[in-house]
């Protein structure tokens, strides 16, 4: 017959193996959760530098348009401003003309009533299409 103890030490050495390949199993699942982490955060880190290369491509053309649009836009103001320097000051309107034109504009601002602002409804569900808010 086995002796007591050398049946306690085979249970015990069969428990520190069970404990040992549960640690050393985790401890690889780990290791490979890492990796997979690791390698993700690379391909997300490559792909930002790749977009942030075509948003800055795409902001240099952009600026350059903008700055291509600017200096046509000063062009043709010197050109007006040249243009305005060259017309000559006499004017052939006679002073009667001016005044009935600027009697004519006056009357006419005058006469339209300028349109009165609407308040718009706290709730911007209740305004219906062709609504102005005034509830009619």
């Amino acid at each position: 017959m086995l002796n007591p103890y050398v049946i306690l030490g085979l249970v015990l050495f069969w428990g520190a193996s069970c404990v040992g390949s549960y640690l050393k199993g985790s401890e690889v699942a780990q290791n490979e959760a890492k990796a997979r982490f690791s390698e993700q955060l690379e391909a997300t880190i490559a792909q930002a530098r790749e977009d942030s290369v075509i948003d800055m491509m795409a902001a240099t053309e952009a600026e350059a348009k903008r700055h291509k649009s600017r200096i046509v836009y000063r062009d043709r103001i010197v050109k007006v401003k040249e243009s305005i320097n060259e017309i000559p000051v006499a004017c052939v309107i006679p002073d009667g003309a001016v005044g009935m034109f600027n009697d004519a504009i006056r009357n006419a601002n005058d006469s339209t009533p300028s349109a009165k602002p609407v308040p718009l409804p706290a709730d911007p569900s209740a305004l219906k299409r062709g609504d102005a808010g005034d509830g009619a």
